[in-house]
């Protein structure tokens, strides 16, 4: 699909200064944020017992078959 528009790319390299930017990079990333490794942000919790609480059957194998975490983790 088009849009009829076209676009150098900058505004995707941007972080929103709304929030204070990304919950895990804040504001870091801003003028490159595709650099940002957002696919990875799970290895920051996964020793984190109120989240892993939260990882049920359903959950671990939707987040394996969407984002391809390995097993264990």
């Amino acid at each position: 699909m088009q849009l009829g528009f076209e676009t150098d790319g900058a505004p995707y390299q941007r972080v929103h200064h709304f929030g204070n930017g990304s919950s895990f990079d804040g504001k870091s990333y801003d003028r490159r944020a595709t650099e940002m490794k957002v696919l990875e942000r799970w290895k920051v919790l996964r020793d984190d017992a109120t989240w892993r609480k939260g990882m049920t059957e359903e959950v671990v194998y939707f987040a394996r078959e969407l984002f391809g975490m390995p097993a264990p983790w």
